[in-house]
């Protein structure tokens, strides 16, 4: 999976605050040693400030 596909697919995905349960942003991605791929995501949210981190698992080309 390219880095583009990766990021459209975190962009795609509704991630809702676990303290106040409105929307997040997107706030930083986190790279792995290699920069062709990221572990993890972190979002921020808008209304109350929480920030919050989640691992990126990539899926699996073979997974049908």
């Amino acid at each position: 999976m390219e880095l583009i596909d990766q990021f459209q697919r975190v962009a795609s995905i509704d991630v809702f605050c676990g303290r106040c349960s409105r929307a997040m942003a997107l706030q930083r991605f986190r790279y792995t040693d290699v920069a062709v791929e990221f572990n993890s995501v972190e979002y921020k949210c808008l209304s109350c400030g929480h920030e919050e981190t989640r691992p990126y698992l990539a899926e699996d080309p073979e997974t049908p």
